[in-house]
């Protein structure tokens, strides 16, 4: 790989970050919410099934 190409692909990667990091900003901006937040997708599956579990038991 020559050192144009490596810059190139360097140039692009950045390019599609900086444009998730703009798409993101864009939604919170026009929802007045964050977008990103403290859970991971484990720990909302996790609390999901415990909330599905209460509900079925009676609980909240």
């Amino acid at each position: 790989m020559t050192i144009f190409q490596e810059l190139q692909d360097l140039s692009l990667k950045m390019n599609e970050e900086h444009s998730a990091r703009n798409a993101r900003m864009e939604l919170e901006a026009k929802t007045g919410k964050p977008v990103v937040s403290p859970l991971n997708a484990k720990d909302d599956l996790l609390l999901s099934n415990k909330e599905g579990r209460n509900k079925e038991k009676g609980e909240q």
